[in-house]
């Protein structure tokens, strides 16, 4: 008989059992991550100025760009090492099919830090707007930023396997301790040692090293003993249908995302991308709050299927869009009510509120849509068929992606805005019906889609009345605890209009009084 770590095979008494630290701890680790990356973002953009900055920008959108080499490799990894740990696949097949994955990763990495040597001079020759960097700070700084990439890179590939083993809580440790020494110990070497973009990227490097380390032995305790890559290629070649549905995706979401971005890059001064920068910062902070719901609910809906556990996945799926549902409401619903006291808050100058809150309120919106499309997406995944996942971001790609890059060059960043919510919108009102009546029977989504527009449509008038609120007379921390106030305030009407969401509070006082 295969030899088995601890965790394996170990049944789930209810959906939820164990559910919470993971939550709890992801949305934590995420909020945590957010907070220190919008802390240090002013440091950054203080000490190197607009033009190192705008360097940044480019990296977040290079980043984007390189995840691609992926291949749709982690998550398909990530959900058999969920069905390993309901007892669905062997210990031995686990552990080479992770070696065969983790060879992919370093061989694709060696050849990403080689591209980025020989063409980062074009890059910043060809590409990039003009700049007050000269052009030797420019190449290294690029060369630093292929080597930053794979190991972030190779960070994603040991995170989302130690996700689908339920490690949340070891993966979100490591994620806070990463974010606050690697954001602190850069902005002491900015100063310490040099204001330029080439410390910048070598500091990220280095710590990013360390968080890699630290989450490869956090898997080699949590996997079977290693065996080799050698009997994993069988494996990584039968999973190659689902990761390559997941690539495209992936690839066409990538385009969906940065199509603007890498257009503006070219037609605005790095120093004006660079503010612009500041915006594209908070609305990664947006997205931030899909992972930590991902991570806590799709390996157990994998591995409730895998144990034929059909009602509580259900049960489980409508409690998982629920919660999201109430996060990206009182996150992205307040920055887009109150922009002018996110910006004002966060960086002290109001004048740059007032010139950017127009262009952040269209992408809050937007990003936040996009953040709960996550949902749907769950839902195919843990039933191992993505088509529809796959066949709506063609879709949406074909239609906003030249629109973005036309949109770009003609109307700047604000006309962007408005296309990115509008495509958004459209694709939540039109698509992820269409995904819950192909992957859910009519009982299992009665009521689903009417229930979520209507509490979305509540919220959305909750929000809108603050707009009545003058905040100019603020100052930063009373800006602060107004946006405190009325993000609670929707996170907690969230809840209360759930049914949902109120009959798992209920059943959690029952069975804390029976206990």
């Amino acid at each position: 008989m295969e030899e088995r770590p601890p965790q394996a095979n170990q049944p789930f008494a209810t959906p939820t059992d164990g559910l919470a630290p993971a939550l709890i701890t992801g949305l934590f680790a995420h909020l945590a991550v957010a907070i220190v990356g919008v802390v240090a973002v002013p440091f950054y953009f203080g000490i190197m100025g607009p033009d190192g900055y705008g360097l940044v920008g480019v990296y977040v959108v290079l980043q984007s760009w390189v995840l691609l080499l992926d291949l749709g490799l982690s998550p398909a990894v990530a959900r058999q090492l969920s069905r390993f740990r309901a007892g669905a696949l062997g210990a031995k097949d686990a552990a080479r099919l992770l070696g065969a994955a983790e060879t992919v990763f370093v061989c694709g990495g060696a050849a990403v830090v080689a591209a980025f040597l020989v063409f980062s001079r074009w890059i910043a020759g060809h590409w990039l707007g003009p700049s007050a960097l000269s052009p030797r700070t420019l190449d290294v700084a690029l060369e630093l930023t292929g080597a930053l990439l794979v190991l972030r890179w190779l960070t994603g590939l040991y995170q989302t396997a130690l996700v689908g083993l339920e490690r949340q809580v070891a993966v979100n440790t490591v994620l806070v301790i990463a974010a606050v020494t690697r954001s602190a110990g850069t902005v002491a070497l900015l100063l310490w040692i040099s204001p330029s973009p080439v410390t910048f990227f070598a500091a990220q490097a280095l710590f990013t090293l360390a968080e890699v380390t630290t989450m490869r032995l956090l898997l080699a305790r949590a996997m079977p003993r290693p065996v080799g890559a050698h009997g994993g290629w069988p494996l990584l070649a039968k999973e190659a249908p689902f990761a390559a549905g997941l690539l495209l995706s992936a690839a066409v979401a990538t385009l969906i995302n940065q199509a603007d971005k890498v257009a503006l890059s070219h037609v605005m001064p790095l120093a004006a991308f660079g503010a612009f920068s500041l915006v594209v910062t908070i609305c990664t902070g947006i997205a931030l709050v899909a992972p930590p719901f991902v991570q806590a609910f799709q390996p157990r809906l994998t591995a409730l299927l895998a144990q034929g556990r059909r009602v509580e996945f259900v049960r489980l799926y409508r409690i998982a869009l629920a919660l999201l549902l109430g996060v990206v409401a009182a996150l992205a619903g307040t920055i887009a009510a109150q922009p002018e006291a996110v910006l004002f808050a966060w960086t002290g100058d109001r004048n740059l509120g007032v010139r950017l809150a127009p262009i952040l309120t269209l992408y809050a919106l937007g990003t936040g849509i996009a953040s709960f499309l996550f949902a749907p997406f769950v839902l195919q995944y843990a039933q191992g068929n993505v088509r529809l996942h796959v066949r709506g971001n063609l879709i949406f790609g074909a239609v906003w992606i030249p629109a973005a890059v036309w949109v770009a060059y003609r109307f700047g960043p604000l006309g962007t805005g408005v296309t990115w919510l509008a495509g958004n919108l459209l694709y939540l009102l039109l698509w992820a019906p269409l995904v819950h009546r192909r992957m859910l029977s009519r009982p299992e989504r009665q009521g689903l889609d009417l229930g979520a527009a209507a509490r979305v449509a509540a919220l959305g008038l909750a929000l809108l009345a603050t707009r009545a609120i003058d905040a100019s007379a603020l100052g930063r921390v009373a800006s602060l605890a107004l946006l405190v106030a009325i993000s609670t305030g929707v996170g907690l009407a969230a809840i209360a209009l759930s049914g949902e969401l109120r009959a798992q509070g209920a059943a959690l006082l029952a069975a804390r009084r029976r206990r």
